[in-house]
Parts: structure tokens; C-alpha cells; sequence
């Protein structure tokens, strides 16, 4: 009888341990998931702002305001500026 029960155990334990192994791969596959969701939005994120300076840029050349002072307020190269 100590033996049977001997034995339960140790499966019941490395059952445990499987589970334990599981559990954490997962929760290491959620960080990771999640890391992964804000390096996208932070990516997004400067996208945008890039896209808004260029946005804002041409409006400004429209406006006839000179290429130094375009490139002062956005930040944009001269050959950025060009490209518009």
C-alpha cells in the first residue's frame, strides 16, 4: 500500500511540475505578446507623427512659407522638404 501510494505521489508531483513547466511558458508567451503589441504601437505612434510633419509641411509650402522656416517648425530635412 505505501508503495502504490508512493508512486501516486511522485506522478501527482511530476504532474504538477509539467503544469507548473506549462504554466510559465505561457505567461512567457504573454510578455512576450504584449512587448511585442507596444513596440507596434510605439512604431505607430512615430509613424503618425511623421506623417502629420509632412502633412503639416506641405500645407506650409502651399502657403508659400520659405523651406528654412518649414523645415524649423517640422523638423524635416531639406531633402524631405524637396520631396513634397
Amino acid at each position: 500500500m505505501a508503495l502504490e501510494e508512493h508512486v501516486k505521489l511522485n506522478a501527482d508531483a511530476a504532474m504538477r511540475l509539467r503544469m507548473e513547466d506549462r504554466e510559465r511558458d505561457r505567461i512567457e508567451e504573454i510578455i512576450k505578446h504584449s512587448a511585442a503589441i507596444k513596440e507596434g504601437r510605439a512604431i505607430g505612434r512615430e509613424e503618425g507623427r511623421e506623417a502629420e510633419k509632412i502633412e503639416i509641411a506641405r500645407n506650409l509650402k502651399a502657403e508659400g512659407m520659405p523651406a528654412t522656416l518649414i523645415q524649423k517648425v517640422t523638423g524635416l530635412s531639406d531633402a524631405d522638404l524637396k520631396r513634397l
